[in-house]
């Protein structure tokens, strides 16, 4: 599993939060940015 900086945790917490996506969605979305 890949380590994520403070900002990069609060900023995955946030997207999901926000538009209700999944942790591991945006995990996989992540890896095409």
């Amino acid at each position: 599993m890949e380590e994520f900086t403070a900002e990069q945790e609060e900023a995955i917490r946030t997207l999901t939060r926000t538009l209700g996506f999944s942790r591991e969605y945006v995990l996989k979305r992540s890896e095409n940015w």
